[in-house]
């Protein structure tokens, strides 16, 4: 969902009329949205760190793929070479990605 107050930018120009100029300001919606978010990451690693490594790793492993075939600029083709080749920097390198 997109901000009202900044189109996502973060920030908002003002007019200041004793300056008489344009003040940039950070959008506090963006910032607690942002917040609330990071809270959220870590409540969910909190309750995560009770479950099997082999769960989280079928969780993980879910995540990419369906982020990979989403993407139109990728390739599922790309995790199968992965798989293949037991390349597991750039496995982890592909969460990061499409985590962010």
């Amino acid at each position: 969902m997109k901000c009202n107050i900044c189109n996502d930018t973060g920030w908002y120009e003002l007019p200041n009329h004793r300056l008489e100029c344009m003040e940039r300001i950070q959008c506090m919606d963006c910032l607690l949205q942002q917040q609330y978010k990071d809270t959220l990451k870590e409540d969910l690693t909190k309750l995560f760190s009770n479950a099997s490594h082999q769960k989280l790793a079928q969780i993980v492993a879910e995540l990419v793929i369906n982020s990979v075939d989403r993407n139109e600029h990728d390739d599922l083709d790309r995790i199968n070479t992965i798989i293949q080749t037991k390349n597991m920097i750039s496995a982890i390198q592909l969460g990061v990605v499409y985590s962010q």
